[in-house]
């Protein structure tokens, strides 16, 4: 197991998961949000290609409507 942060909570996950993996066991829907690893935004394509290790930090970012 390792620690990471999503949104500045520390989750323990198993070892090397991708972006992709973890943010459908945290039942975050990905439509409508970004996410940036260790304060790079990463293309939604690269999520199940990037693999997370110890400490790194997630944000998500939801898309909101406004005006």
């Amino acid at each position: 197991m390792i620690n990471i942060t999503v949104n500045n909570n520390v989750q323990s996950i198993k070892e090397a998961l991708s972006i992709e993996t973890v943010i459908t066991q945290l039942k975050v829907e990905s439509k409508g949000i970004a996410i940036a690893l260790n304060h790079t935004v990463i293309s939604k394509s690269e999520w199940n290609n990037v693999l997370l290790k110890e400490n790194d930090s997630i944000l998500i970012i939801k898309a909101t409507q406004g005006g």
